[in-house]
């Protein structure tokens, strides 16, 4: 055994042991952050050399750390499923995860990264993006949103995003050059960082209605040890964050708030880098940018959803070198952990992620032709209608009321897809919104331009396979747009589950994305230096408006209807609770409200089986007594009915000040409620009824 990995292995074991024994005897989240970070790299330093032979030593650590936690998310997740998962098992399953490391430790490679002269001016510009960087985050790091806003733009000027423009204008001058020097991916990763964890940062109360679900599942399986109905998705995130809680001491909130940001930086930048560094002949690392011109609301906030777009990009990042058929490739096996990770997260991904994962088998190990073009499109018919048959068999399971209907099939305004050619009087907005205001169409036809350059350099057939899979994603968007009625869901939120295939129709199509901008800037190149520069102003103003388009906007273009759960969210359901002393009683508040009682007091009280005291705002009575009261005439009738349905004598009514007519309908209540009182000096009106 090599000196490198026996102190490696030396390390991990350490480290293993001194976690456990830390579990049971001293809880303290700095330790435990320390102990992680020294497992992580222990475990990346030994899985590296296996996951990514002849990479660089940096990134076969950052990537043999990653695929460590995917191996904890897997035996995590086959653990959930056949018991109660109390702290202690968290012991066994780090003790389980160590081993299979140690089963699969390789050798590390030298370096073999050539040195490359650098060009005059590179420290200033590395020197300029630092000063950017600093500059944005100063102005950034002081805000902290705790009022109810629309949008983090109302607090924060969207100006603040001139640094971060400037910052990828420098970096995309430095890439054009061919630079990959490691301060440039590390600069990179900060400004991918810094892009999408503005509301991880800017929210310290939280950020959607989601997280705070899953928050307080998280929190109600380390109660338990279990959480019923048991399903078969979620459990992956579940368990990376439960590893952190029990074994590591690390705070749930700080865990939920910031592991997509984080892992999305890492895994995606590393990735990415080893992807196009590998797949291209000559160093291009413009490609990189093509993360940027995903749609990066998809990674800003840290759900199953999110944990699983981010590891399925890893699959079809890592998967660009066999695909374009290299000689340095990660093996199969290390693409098909990844895929049963996407798996044991969220089955809206995990399925495309299987289909695509069965395409790059057959291509791996089919060589007769015939054979592997007839199951490849034998899959790809299959797959095209896969999603809407999960979804009939889980409504048939659940008895969930989802009727199947090919009347609407063709009925192309059910697609609600986003388009935008207008004006409205500012230029710089204008040019922001022909990106984000048209959604998948800049893409799709950026994507284009990549498959023509493939077909242009005569790429192998198997290139076209992440294409394929974006297209059976596309024909899985329409038929669940138009033959299936989400009617036990409120009507903003039917139309959520065929967007996210859009997403993930994206992801599928980052090689193209990276071969198209190393193509169009090759092409400027050859016709002018001026032509390249200007094509780099335009790619920077793209990715800067991606990251303007990533959270919710309200301004001339767009109109966000959601807020933010507010300080005053939280004081009104502890006065709520207070004031309710020990009777049962039920509250009628919106999603907002909603968010901040399961983050204070979890899934506290279910009547008649599966009634929340809450609303939950993807459908149920509770919700739809809510807007009965909130949009319609609010009557004692109304919260009687809604009484009924607990079966309790106590209710609240909970009206914000930002509420459409929010002034008429408190008013009215005044005039029908038993008792009120208002917290937040007016933000938040509570009413009380009885019967």
């Amino acid at each position: 055994m090599s000196k490198g990995i026996s102190s490696s292995v030396m390390l991990l074991l350490a480290t293993t042991a001194t976690t456990i024994t830390l579990q049971f005897f001293v809880q303290n989240a700095l330790l435990g952050a320390l102990c992680l970070c020294a497992w992580l790299f222990s475990a990346g330093r030994l899985l590296g050399p296996r996951v990514l032979p002849n990479a660089t030593s940096y990134v076969q650590t950052i990537l043999g750390a990653v695929i460590a936690c995917v191996f904890f998310l897997i035996l995590g997740t086959m653990a959930y499923w056949l018991m109660p998962i109390p702290g202690i098992v968290f012991s066994f399953l780090l003790v389980a995860t160590t081993c299979t490391i140690l089963a699969l430790a390789q050798k590390p490679n030298a370096d073999t990264d050539e040195k490359i002269q650098l060009p005059k001016g590179f420290w200033f510009a590395v020197l300029a993006i630092a000063v950017f960087l600093f500059l944005f985050w100063s102005i950034v790091s002081p805000i902290q949103i705790l009022d109810a806003v629309r949008s983090l733009w109302a607090v924060l000027s969207p100006l603040t995003l001139l640094p971060i423009f400037l910052a990828l204008l420098s970096l995309s001058f430095l890439f054009y050059k061919q630079q990959t020097q490691p301060i440039l991916i590390l600069l990179f990763a900060i400004l991918f960082f810094s892009s999408i964890s503005l509301a991880a940062i800017l929210y310290p109360l939280g950020y959607g209605f989601d997280p705070f679900i899953h928050e307080a599942s998280i929190s109600h399986i380390a109660t338990t040890g279990t959480l019923t109905p048991k399903t078969l998705y979620y459990i992956g995130q579940y368990m990376l964050e439960l590893g952190g809680l029990h074994l590591f001491a690390l705070p749930l909130e700080l865990l939920n708030r910031f592991l997509a940001p984080v892992l999305a930086t890492v895994l995606l930048t590393t990735s990415g880098f080893f992807a196009f560094k590998t797949a291209f002949q000559s160093r291009r690392p413009i490609a990189l940018f093509s993360l940027f011109l995903l749609p990066l609301g998809a990674f800003i906030s840290t759900t199953p959803q999110t944990i699983a777009y981010i590891l399925i990009a890893s699959v079809v990042l890592f998967s660009l070198p066999r695909i374009l058929e290299k000689t340095t490739t990660p093996p199969l096996w290390v693409l098909g952990v990844l895929t049963a990770a996407v798996l044991c997260l969220h089955p809206l991904a995990g399925i495309p992620a299987l289909w695509y994962f069965f395409f790059l088998l057959l291509h791996s190990t089919i060589t007769k032709k015939s054979v592997r073009n007839f199951l490849t499109i034998f899959i790809a018919l299959g797959s095209c209608i896969s999603i809407p048959l999960v979804f009939l068999l889980q409504a048939r399971l659940s008895g969930l009321d989802i009727a199947p209907s090919l009347s609407h099939l063709f009925d192309f305004s059910l697609l609600a897809l986003p388009h935008f050619l207008g004006s409205q009087g500012q230029p710089i907005f204008d040019l922001f919104y022909l990106f984000i205001g048209n959604g998948i169409l800049p893409i799709l036809i950026l994507s284009a331009i990549g498959i023509y350059f493939a077909i242009k350099e005569h790429a192998p057939m198997s290139v076209y396979l992440p294409a394929l899979s974006s297209i059976v994603c596309l024909m899985n968007f329409w038929l669940l747009s138009t033959t299936l009625n989400f009617s036990f869901l409120i009507e903003y939120e039917r139309q959520d589950y065929a967007e996210r295939l859009l997403v993930l129709a994206c992801l599928f199509l980052l090689p193209y994305l990276g071969i198209a901008l190393v193509g169009v800037l090759e092409a400027c190149k050859k016709t002018s230096p001026y032509l390249a520069m200007s094509f780099l102003v335009f790619l920077s103003l793209w990715m800067t408006a991606n990251v303007y388009g990533a959270y919710p906007r309200h301004d001339n273009y767009a109109r966000s209807a959601g807020f933010n759960v507010s300080a005053t969210d939280f004081i009104a359901v502890r006065d709520i609770a207070q004031d309710a002393g020990s009777s049962d009683y039920i509250v009628l508040a919106n999603q907002s409200v909603s968010a901040a009682a399961l983050h204070e007091f979890g899934f506290k009280t279910y009547y008649n089986g599966d009634l929340f005291y809450y609303p939950i705002p993807t459908g149920g009575p509770l919700y739809e007594k809510y807007l009965a009261m909130a949009e319609g005439t609010p009557s004692r009738a109304t919260m009687i009915s809604a009484m009924e349905l607990a079966g309790v004598d106590r209710a609240y009514f909970v009206v914000n000040a930002y509420w459409w007519d929010a002034d008429a309908i408190i008013e009215q209540t005044k005039a029908v409620a038993n008792d009120w009182f208002a917290v937040g000096d007016g933000d938040v009106t509570i009413f009380v009824f009885e019967r």
